[in-house]
């Protein structure tokens, strides 16, 4: 299991126009600070579990999500031992059935407390926590899985802001211009759509524990798995275009105006 941040302005990091323009103006609705976290984990069998949603604030929200997913509030929208517990309680304990497992996560306070321990020891559960500086190598999650997870809600960010932009209604921008920050149902919404796809990935969650040395056949016939960078390449299949976050409608879009303009 893993946290990893998902910020309500996904600006990806390249952009479309003419060689040797310095600057390129990108339009988002002002939000790159606001965020929520989302808590993955995957299983060695390539399944996903529910996710745990955290959005910022005290009072309890009334979102629609799939049944068994966890929605939940902190001040910071952080993970905390109370949350934590409630991750294992409601989310990880319901998977395993209490059978005996093994949870592979980072030294994040949150997850190496006395009660978060003892916890685990009454579900029948091995904590396995990686040292710092090391996640990178033996977490499946930061291997391979993380980064597509962030393609796929970028690319609903950015299909927002293209029909938002399009759109050219007043009432879909802010008296200063801007778009108006996604809402936290359509964020949801993004995750969810997000978790559907990597549903479909069976394959290269299962292909990450072996390459983190987590999973592999204990005759050694998969050693040669672990940390192969020519299998980190091709776990997924969509991180091998230089312009990953876009769509091709999306590269078409910005062709066709570059065109206009010449």
């Amino acid at each position: 299991m893993d946290e990893t941040p998902m910020y309500f302005d996904l600006v990806p990091g390249k952009t479309v126009d003419r060689e040797g323009t310095k600057s390129v103006l990108i339009r988002t609705t002002g939000a790159e600070k606001r965020h929520i976290t989302v808590v993955l984990a995957v299983a060695g069998s390539g399944d996903v579990l529910p996710p745990m949603i955290i959005f910022k604030g005290k009072r309890t929200l009334d979102l629609k999500a799939p049944k068994g997913w966890l929605i939940a509030v902190q001040e910071k929208a952080w993970m905390d031992e109370t949350l934590m517990l409630r991750w294992i309680n409601e989310i990880y304990l319901p998977f395993t059935g209490r059978e005996r497992s093994l949870l592979v996560m980072d030294s994040f306070r949150a997850h190496i407390t006395d009660d978060v321990k003892k916890q685990l020891r009454r579900g029948n559960v091995v904590p396995a926590i990686i040292p710092g500086g090391c996640t990178s190598k033996l977490q499946p999650l930061d291997v391979s899985i993380n980064k597509p997870v962030k393609s796929y809600l970028r690319r609903s960010w950015m299909e927002y802001i293209r029909d938002a932009t399009n759109a050219l209604q007043s009432s879909d921008e802010t008296s200063n211009g801007r778009i108006k920050t996604a809402s936290k149902q359509i964020v949801l919404d993004w995750v969810i759509n997000a978790m559907d796809t990597l549903k479909e990935k069976r394959a290269m969650i299962v292909k990450s524990f072996k390459v983190c040395g987590i999973s592999v056949n204990l005759s050694g016939s998969e050693n040669a798995l672990i940390r192969n960078d020519n299998e980190l390449n091709t776990m997924d299949d969509d991180s091998d275009t230089e312009f990953e976050d876009f769509s091709p409608e999306d590269l078409k879009m910005a062709m066709d105006k570059l065109l206009e303009t010449e």
